[in-house]
């Protein structure tokens, strides 16, 4: 709950012996699980939607209440540590939020040769986007790039990742809305997007059974 003579506030630390802190003042429920949400698909590898956010409550009252939660933990394994903090919240809120599967027209990404590895040297995600003409992505993980191709301007559908590959490219592309033109383009780094129905991945906020 909300505590006295603390500011509303969100961070983290590095303590010693390898310990690592999350911390969430006085903020209200519904904030912490948004914040939370995609930081889980990132652990995961996959791109974070705004409709793979859902509410399944008109509990407003509850949603909007201030809760203040600081874990320490010895990992800075980001799956680990930010599912503890959404069991911790479930625990203290009587809500049972969490990652669900939902059945959905999407894209898939298949390999279709070899995919290059990136050759940034510095490590960073460099990026240059105009949505007039092109995108360039240099060293960017592949979650990113699908996050990136699922644009309206581009793919305009959820993509699912299914080639197997987890590291990190380049890409260089001319903006373009057609499926054609994009796969001419996406086969010169080994890929290719093909319309499908899978089960994908959201975190679905919800009262827990008999609340």
């Amino acid at each position: 709950g909300y505590q006295d003579y603390l500011p509303v506030a969100k961070f983290s630390r590095n303590l010693q012996d390898g310990y690592f802190s999350t911390s969430f003042v006085n903020l209200p429920l519904i904030t912490i699980y948004r914040d939370l949400a995609p930081k889980l698909f990132s652990a995961i590898g996959e791109p974070f939607f705004r409709e793979n956010f859902q509410i399944k409550t008109d509990d407003s009252i509850e949603l909007n209440r201030p809760y203040t939660l600081d874990l320490i933990v010895p990992t800075r394994d980001p799956l680990s540590m930010n599912k503890s903090m959404v069991e911790l919240l479930n625990a203290a809120s009587g809500y049972t939020a969490g990652m669900q599967k939902e059945t959905r027209q999407c894209l898939v990404m298949k390999r279709i040769g070899q995919i290059p590895q990136s050759i940034a040297s510095n490590g960073k995600l460099n990026r240059s986007i105009d949505w007039e003409k092109k995108i360039q992505l240099d060293n960017a993980p592949i979650a990113y790039v699908l996050g990136t191709l699922s644009d309206q301007r581009l793919a305009g559908k959820y993509i699912v990742n299914e080639t197997g590959y987890k590291g990190k490219i380049d890409l260089n592309i001319r903006v373009t809305n057609d499926l054609g033109e994009l796969n001419a383009q996406l086969a010169k780094s080994g890929m290719k997007l093909e319309n499908a129905v899978r089960d994908v991945n959201v975190f679905v906020v919800q009262k827990a059974k008999g609340e």
